[in-house]
Formats: C-alpha cells, sequence, structure tokens
C-alpha cells in the first residue's frame, strides 16, 4: 500500500462516519433517537459505527435511476390525479 491510499478504520465516531457517509452529525443523532438508519455500538458514553456496517447500510439503499424515475413518474401521476 502506498503512502498516499487512505487506510479506513475499522471503527468510525460519529464524526467520521458523517464524514465518510455524507450524512450530518446530526442526521446520525436523529436515526438513533427514533431506532433507524445504520447499526452502531455504545461503549459508556462513545457511539462508534463499524465501517463494513455503513458499507451495507449504504449499499442497501442504492436506487437506481430506473426505480427513481418510476417513483417521480408515479408521484407526477399522483399530483396530477389531485389537480383534476
Amino acid at each position: 500500500m502506498s503512502n498516499t491510499e487512505m487506510i479506513k478504520p475499522r471503527y468510525m465516531s460519529t464524526y467520521g462516519t458523517a464524514f465518510y457517509s455524507g450524512l450530518t452529525v446530526e442526521d446520525l443523532r436523529l436515526m438513533r433517537e427514533h431506532g433507524v438508519g445504520p447499526t452502531y455500538i455504545k461503549i459508556c458514553n462513545e457511539i462508534r459505527y463499524d465501517c463494513k456496517d455503513m458499507d451495507k447500510w449504504m449499499e442497501d439503499r442504492k436506487i437506481s435511476i430506473d426505480e427513481e424515475d418510476q417513483q417521480f413518474e408515479a408521484l407526477c401521476h399522483r399530483l396530477h390525479e389531485d389537480i383534476e
């Protein structure tokens, strides 16, 4: 491994997870509070996220362009029906 390659830690803090995932620290806190979102580990008062769990959680939420288009078309159809 070269010096320029990033070494990904196994466990990340909430701040590290926010940076890694593109979510905010507040998003992660709210998800924990409501029992949704990625799994996490709590040791005393410290929260840690497993990189492998985050990768899987994000992978499970991928939406293909076709699925997104279908959702958009369905929304447009419902909105159009409400207008009529």
